[in-house]
């Protein structure tokens, strides 16, 4: 189950025949090469291609606007398109339509999570292989289904398999008001591990307690001194070496949440929201028996045999059903509003979807 694009299921190519000669389609948000700010991107109508054995067409309902996708099409990603015009969007919800095969055929007519493959779910339509759908359960909406997996496994694989975090233990994360972040605050809830929450601005420290964030502060790494951060974290947790961080920002931030950890400990990367790199002297590494590794959602699902692949799927299901994976949605835009969309998405903290039915 490959999240990144990968694949080779063609969603279609952009025709150049004109509006009175277009072939019954949909209409999809594409772009033909990268640029920053979705400048590149335009809303066109692209053919309904024929279905190939062991996949499914999935009407979609409705797609997120995640930090990846904006990455993906300024061309930052780490990954690019396997041909142009691309369609951007790495998951969504919709209603399979039309299937081949026998698990399309147990599929059809059913609401699935997408996760998208070769071409992306900004569209009206999608043509992807069987399993990369997910079954939806009957009580999560459509706007939380949009959300399904992507942020809610990141968040589940990087406390529970990779940092394996005990009850009682301590994980400092940055962004913590990121939709992750507060799927990681409630899985500690949950679970029993305590959570050091690093934010930007002092207003966002009262939403995180209240969803049981254990200590909330606020650090600029561009103007704060470190040891001022290790002496608050101090003050609450007292001297016991941290072991466990969470990173999407990188740059100086993710700098100083390294220097935090104590012998032993593990800095994850999972993002990279500020551009420039980490800055950690070897020494820090090699006396402090420390380790910084990456996180690539995508990438670790591959790995995965195909019982581990349902068994987190089937623990995402329990955890949605508690509420724990919520995703908060700030606002909805239709297909035609793609740029405004974007341009939200980039202010805003809450998740931003787009309406495509």
């Amino acid at each position: 189950m490959q999240i990144c694009p990968a694949g080779a299921t063609r969603l279609g190519r952009v025709t150049t025949r004109t509006e009175s000669e277009m072939l019954p389609g949909m209409r999809a948000a594409v772009f033909d090469k990268p640029g920053t700010q979705g400048g590149t991107l335009s809303l066109r109508e692209l053919p309904s291609e024929p279905l190939p054995p062991g996949h499914v067409r999935v009407r979609m309902r409705f797609a997120p606007i995640h930090p990846s996708d904006r990455l993906y099409i300024a061309g930052t990603y780490g990954k690019a398109p396997e041909r142009w015009p691309a369609v951007p969007g790495f998951e969504g919800v919709g209603t399979v339509v039309e299937a081949r095969g026998l698990l399309g055929r147990f599929l059809k007519g059913r609401r699935v999570c997408v996760l998208a493959a070769g071409s992306g779910t900004w569209a009206e339509e999608v043509i992807v292989p069987a399993r990369r759908v997910i079954p939806i359960p009957a009580g999560l909406s459509d706007e939380q289904a949009a959300t399904f997996f992507i942020n809610p496994a990141t968040a589940l694989a990087l406390t529970r398999h990779v940092h394996r975090l005990r009850a009682g233990e301590w994980v400092v994360q940055t962004a913590a008001n990121s939709q992750v972040g507060r799927m990681v605050i409630r899985l500690g809830k949950a679970a029993g591990f305590r959570t050091i929450n690093l934010v930007r601005r002092p207003e966002q420290i009262a939403p995180l307690r209240s969803l049981g964030g254990d200590v909330c502060l606020v650090h600029d790494a561009e103007t704060a001194d470190p040891d001022s951060l290790r002496s608050q974290i101090e003050a609450q947790v007292g001297k016991a070496p941290l072991r466990a961080a969470i990173d999407p920002v990188g740059g100086p931030l993710g700098s100083t949440v390294f220097s935090l950890l104590g012998e032993g400990g593990l800095f994850v990367a999972y993002g990279s929201l500020d551009c420039r790199p980490l800055a950690i002297p070897s020494r820090s590494l090699i006396a402090g028996d420390r380790r910084v590794e990456g996180f690539w959602l995508g990438p670790w699902m591959e790995r995965k045999s195909l019982p581990a692949k349902i068994a987190l799927i089937r623990e995402l299901r329990g955890f949605h059903q508690q509420g724990v994976f919520e995703t908060q949605v700030t606002a909805t835009h239709p297909l035609d509003n793609v740029q405004t969309a974007l341009q939200q998405a980039e202010r805003s903290g809450g998740k931003i979807l787009l309406d495509l039915r």
